[in-house]
Formats: structure tokens, sequence, C-alpha cells
């Protein structure tokens, strides 16, 4: 099932992304990096910050009452920019991501989607080309103090994206 996230959802969304980013960048930066990033830029505060923000919104993926994944995007007025989109360490190849961000265009279908992922993280570059994102070139960002690389990703308007079999399914609002 998805949903938006709610404010009772804080902790769990920073434990399914502490364990995601440790999954995903523990090799490319290292473990004190990973550690400053995530103690900074997952506090409790900060993620209840972006819930309660109207120009953000996070969706997450359940199963019964398991957090699966999250997506949580800006929504910024010539696009929805995807800031994180996390499946949670188990839950990957199930559809979760998928899921989540045809239900994030469906909410702004005449928006396209842009993203920022770790030009080092082939795993999720392959992720989204394979759902039709286009490469429009490189970028630099800088999370808590950690810089990437990143390769800078764009989903066009009307452009299809591959769907999952395996989604969960999206709950009524």
């Amino acid at each position: 099932m998805l949903r938006d996230a709610r404010m009772q959802d804080v902790a769990e969304l920073r434990a399914l992304l502490a364990a995601a980013w440790a999954a995903t960048y523990r090799d490319l930066i290292g473990d004190d990096a990973l550690a400053a990033m995530t103690r900074e830029a997952l506090r409790p505060e900060t993620l209840a910050a972006a819930l309660g923000d109207p120009s953000r919104l996070t969706l997450v993926a359940l199963d019964g009452a398991a957090l699966l994944g999250v997506v949580a995007a800006e929504l910024r007025p010539a696009a929805t920019h995807v800031a994180r989109l996390y499946a949670a360490p188990g839950a990957e190849g199930r559809g979760v991501g998928t899921a989540l961000l045809a239900a994030l265009r469906a909410r702004r279908p005449d928006m396209p989607v842009t993203l920022h992922v770790a030009s080092a993280n082939a795993r999720a570059r392959g992720f989204y080309a394979a759902r039709g994102f286009r490469d429009r070139g490189p970028g630099r960002e800088i999370v808590a103090g950690v810089a990437f690389d990143v390769r800078v990703l764009e989903l066009p308007v009307g452009a299809p994206m591959a769907p999952s079999s395996t989604a969960p399914r999206t709950a009524a609002r």
C-alpha cells in the first residue's frame, strides 16, 4: 500500500533511511562520512519539518505496518524534484521504488520528474535508466557536508515509465 507520510512515521522513516544509506553509501564515502551525513541530515526535527512543508511531498510504501520504501520530493514550479527514493534493505527489487515514482508522477503528471544520483552509484543509475530517465549531465551535490559527484536525471512529461508487476497498491488519500 502507498500513502502520504505522516508525522508519526518520522522515527520509522529515519530508521529506514539510515539503513538504506548505510547499504548504499558505505562503500562510496566510508563510515565516518556516512555517520556524519546520517547524523546531520536525518535529524527527526528535519524530517518532521519536511513533512509539514507544503512545497514538499513524501510518500511511503507499506507491507501491513512495515515501511518498505519512501520517496520525498520538492514540488518546484517547473518540475517535481526527487530528493530521496529508497527501499528498505531486503525490499529492493520488489517494485517498491517504481511504485513510489509512479505515484509521485501521478500527483503532478504535467511536470517532468528530476533528480540527482551519485555518479558512482551504478545500480541506481541503471534503475533510473530502465524507467526512462534521461541523463542531463554532471553535477555536484553536498549532503550534510558530504560532497557527491552526481548525474542530473530527468523523466520528461509524457515519457513512458517501465511498470512493475510487483508494485504495492496505492491507498486512497
